[in-house]
């Protein structure tokens, strides 16, 4: 009859550790809110400066992985004004050589429609930001030349996937009831 008071204190532990971490806003790393969440058009003209840039690469293949049909017949287009990427050195190793750097991603872009369209749409210019740090050294060169090239591929889809998100909410019902 005298139960022991283990089994509740658990549960109760396992309850406060879910609302803790539910709380802070954690998250697996690499999972995408947006997957599911965003009415997205079937069909998206990406425009840009650059047509083979990294960013309009991997805005594509993001397009292509999600079904969207990349189309310049689209009733809605993505236009990539400028893409800048900084390098800044954060931190100097006491023999003056660049111990840590931050990579800085900006996007300006803006959403707009074609003629075509029963409502003319052109959104104002809009810029999003990415940044990530991390630590360098001349020893290992190459290893570092790696995780910069991911670093910067993961900066770019993080921005297209929250571009992707500002998609204007005029056009998300005018272009996905076609």
């Amino acid at each position: 009859m005298n139960s022991s008071p283990f089994p509740k204190t658990s549960a109760l532990f396992a309850c406060a550790l879910c609302l803790v971490l539910s709380a802070c806003g954690w998250q697996l790393r690499g999972v995408n809110p947006h997957s599911t969440s965003t009415a997205l058009p079937g069909e998206l003209h990406v425009l840009a400066r650059e047509p083979n840039s990294a960013m309009a690469r991997t805005l594509r293949r993001i397009l292509t992985s999600k079904n969207i049909h990349p189309s310049s017949a689209a009733a809605l287009t993505l236009e990539l004004d400028d893409v800048r990427l900084e390098k800044r050195p954060l931190s100097v190793s006491e023999t003056g050589v660049t111990a840590q750097y931050q990579l800085v991603l900006t996007v300006r872009y803006h959403y707009s429609q074609g003629a075509a369209s029963a409502q003319p749409l052109r959104s104002a210019v809009q810029e999003v930001s990415s940044w990530r740090t991390y630590d360098f050294d001349p020893k290992i060169i190459v290893a570092k030349n790696q995780e910069e090239q991911a670093l910067r591929e993961e900066m770019r889809e993080e921005l297209a996937w929250r571009m992707l998100d500002a998609v204007p909410e005029l056009s998300r019902a005018e272009v996905t009831a076609d």
